[in-house]
């Protein structure tokens, strides 16, 4: 896929909002005890998922996004189950409650699954470029459920990063008209 000067300015400026939403403000809670190493991570996160979406992009074109899907799942929990199958069993089941279930399987289902599905689709219809963008929007939306829930509040910082980011998903959004030349 080729990378226009507004698309390239869109990745810039969304990736510069992220990093300041990300990295502004590190502080130490209780709730919250490395605050550093979850930006990390996030960051990490943000890296292999565009890594992701150029390398299943070439298989939307092939496969429906019901089989990749299938397959992405079922090759992480093959992968995953020696790790986490011990941990699984010890899980007293009939013991929780029916809450902590239902927010268990809305995150396995909810957040996880449908979001990979919808991504795949997004791929049959959009460029790379466009679906990674979004991911832009992911500590803009963390930062506004921290406000909501009263674990954070807004400041000149966070308000110019947000829009940046904002500024940048659309850059790389917007369709790019074609050079028509010379007069």
């Amino acid at each position: 896929e080729k990378i226009h000067r507004t698309k390239g300015m869109g990745i810039l400026i969304g990736l510069a909002g992220a990093l300041v939403l990300v990295l502004y403000g590190n502080e130490i809670r209780g709730d919250a005890p490395n605050i550093p190493m979850g930006n990390v991570l996030f960051l990490v996160n943000a890296l292999f998922y565009g890594l992701y979406l150029i390398l299943i992009k070439k298989l939307v074109d092939k496969y429906h996004p019901f089989t990749l899907m299938k397959w992405l799942f079922l090759i992480g929990i093959v992968l995953n189950l020696p790790v986490t199958l011990p941990e699984f069993l010890e899980i007293s089941w009939a013991q929780l409650p029916w809450e902590a279930i239902w927010k268990m399987g809305f995150v396995v289902v909810g957040t996880t699954f449908l979001t990979y599905l919808f991504n795949a689709y997004a791929l049959t219809q959009l460029k790379a470029t466009t679906v990674s963008a979004f991911v832009y929007l992911q500590p803009l939306i963390g930062i506004v459920f921290a406000v909501i829930s009263g674990r954070d509040s807004l400041n000149p910082v966070k308000t110019g990063a947000a829009i940046l980011v904002l500024i940048g998903v659309y850059l790389v959004s917007k369709k790019t008209r074609p050079n028509l030349g010379g007069a």
